[in-house]
């Protein structure tokens, strides 16, 4: 089927991630490849799919600005 990229970069704590991995296993079962993209790769413990490194932003967005 698809390989598919499940992205959160801005979180903090593990509940999203929690959730990504929810919804990776719903998605492996029905046959596709799911990747996560966290803030912090090491938020769970035994990853059942792969887990790379999301883009990292430093300082504080704001509304109307880049970076």
């Amino acid at each position: 089927m698809a390989r598919i990229l499940l992205g959160w970069e801005l979180g903090n704590g593990i509940g999203y991630a929690r959730r990504l991995a929810a919804i990776a296993a719903g998605l492996r079962a029905a046959g596709h490849e799911p990747v996560l993209a966290l803030r912090e790769p090491k938020a769970l413990a035994d990853p059942a799919h792969p887990v790379l490194q999301a883009p990292l932003v430093v300082g504080r967005l704001r509304p109307g600005t880049r970076g």
